[in-house]
C-alpha cells in the first residue's frame, strides 16, 4: 500500500523490517524482489533473491 501511494522509502523500510524480523519467510523476500524490480532496481532484487 506504501508503495502504491509513492511512498516508496517507508515501503522499502518496512520490507527490510519484515525480513529482518522473519529471515526465513522467503514470500517476503520474493515480494521484496518484486517491489525492486518493478521500481527499476533489477540488480539489487537479484541479490535480495540470491541471500
Amino acid at each position: 500500500m506504501l508503495a502504491a501511494t509513492g511512498k516508496l522509502k517507508e515501503a522499502e523500510r518496512e520490507y527490510i523490517a519484515i525480513i529482518e524480523d522473519l529471515p526465513d519467510y522467503d514470500f517476503a523476500r520474493y515480494r521484496y524482489a518484486l517491489f525492486l524490480d518493478k521500481h527499476d532496481r533489477s540488480k539489487k532484487a537479484e541479490g535480495v533473491l540470491m541471500l
